[in-house]
């Protein structure tokens, strides 16, 4: 069975980037968890994915933080791994 390669981006980098691509529901779901948690921090957090794998981009202020929009998106149907790019940064570079 071919498995369809997609690579898109969405959330801050794509308004960033100024990319629009059609987002497959793995992206949706991983976005609208981390739009709709209740750590307001993780709502900044963008995901891009491709073949599995669902990239996480963005800054926070604690590795706490950090953890946890990863395990937000970690149970999301099509994620085979999260590859967590997110910097920890102090609150003044935000």
């Amino acid at each position: 069975m071919l498995k369809e390669s997609t690579t898109t981006v969405i959330g801050r980098e794509a308004e960033r980037t100024g990319q629009t691509a059609t987002q497959p529901p793995v992206d949706q779901s991983a976005l609208w968890r981390l739009q709709h948690h209740s750590y307001a921090a993780l709502h900044r957090i963008s995901c891009e994915f491709h073949d599995g794998v669902l990239v996480l981009r963005g800054r926070l202020a604690s590795y706490y933080l950090k953890q946890i929009a990863q395990s937000a998106v970690t149970r999301v149907e099509g994620v085979q791994r999260v590859d967590n790019h997110i910097e920890v940064v102090r609150p003044a570079a935000f």
